[in-house]
């Protein structure tokens, strides 16, 4: 114990600090590296076209997976993006945004704390608030992806009727691990779905 005191009082939890710092700088740099190597086969897995990547970047994916199109950038802006064909009137985000309630929509109350509290901006047409209050226990099981394993790295979600974004933050250098697209790039697709589809003939 004297000899630890010491090697404290000479400098030792500096020495310590900054090891673990090169230690996560390092880890990162190496989860990068994997997620360079994993993209082409991670487009094969998703049937995604791989797109190349110029010199310090990993790529993207991009294409139609499970009938919807999307788009999943993995170096400056880590995210995963899900369009909507059908335009739903929606605006869900995890963050506050509108400074009022958007033309032709209306709060979604859903009385279901997980979706209250993941997301803080809910609206959508008077229609559909009603479905996606009915199906609000639906709705946040779908959440789980997002707010499970991963709940650290989302750093938003955003749903309007153009597209699902999902933005994600893995730390320097920008990466998005594959076991983590491959949990939430379904978990999108799967959210995105039932809110285009939530209709008031019961979602739940």
């Amino acid at each position: 114990m004297a000899d630890l005191a010491k090697l404290l009082q000479g400098g030792g939890i500096g020495l310590f600090m900054f090891f673990g710092t090169y230690l996560a700088a390092k880890r990162r740099r190496t989860g990068r590296a994997r997620a360079e190597k994993e993209l082409p086969e991670l487009a094969r897995r998703f049937g995604l076209e791989s797109k190349a990547a110029g010199p310090g970047t990993i790529g993207a994916l991009s294409g139609n997976y499970e009938g919807y199109d999307v788009y999943v950038d993995a170096d400056e802006r880590p995210r995963i993006v899900v369009y909507f064909a059908a335009a739903p009137a929606v605006a869900f985000r995890t963050y506050e945004h509108e400074k009022r309630v958007p033309t032709g929509m209306t709060s979604v109350l859903t009385d279901n704390a997980a979706v209250d509290r993941f997301f803080k901006d809910r609206y959508a047409s008077p229609e559909r608030a009603a479905a996606l209050h009915d199906g609000a226990s639906t709705l946040g099981r779908l959440l789980q992806p997002f707010t499970g394993r991963w709940y650290r790295n989302v750093s938003h979600v955003s749903i309007t009727s153009e597209r699902l974004e999902c933005a994600l933050d893995f730390g320097r250098p920008s990466h998005i691990p594959k076991e983590a697209l491959e949990n939430l790039l379904p978990g999108a697709i799967a959210l995105a779905r039932f809110v285009e589809q939530a209709e008031k003939t019961g979602t739940d």
